[in-house]
């Protein structure tokens, strides 16, 4: 340890990568090496395929209206999150939820909510 002048412990002014925390992050790589490495993809692309995966799930779970939904989710305008959810699905938020729920109507009730 090394103590300043008012006598308290300091960290030293260098420290190796990653020796704060033990962080993942030892090597001298920078994260979006390491995800394009590992992941095929950009970091972007995985919390963007996050979100879609998310928004999904809400608007198949919850009646909420998809405006609200996306700003669940960070999308402070309605109109960015339908262009964004359609880039990623191939449908609108709402063309999405209205197959979804045909779908399910389709194949009958399921009994695996019952207790």
């Amino acid at each position: 340890m090394v103590r300043s002048a008012n006598g308290r412990t300091a960290l030293p002014r260098r420290l190796a990568s990653g020796a704060l925390c033990g962080c993942a992050w030892r090597h001298s790589d920078k994260p979006h090496a390491h995800y394009h490495r590992e992941k095929n993809c950009g970091p972007r692309a995985i919390i963007h395929e996050r979100l879609v995966r998310e928004a999904c799930i809400r608007l198949q779970q919850l009646d909420l209206p998809v405006e609200q939904i996306g700003y669940g989710l960070g999308f402070r305008d309605p109109a960015y999150f339908n262009r964004f959810f359609r880039k990623y699905r191939g449908a609108s938020p709402g063309n999405y939820r209205r197959e979804i729920r045909l779908e399910h109507a389709r194949s009958g009730p399921s009994y695996a909510a019952w207790p």
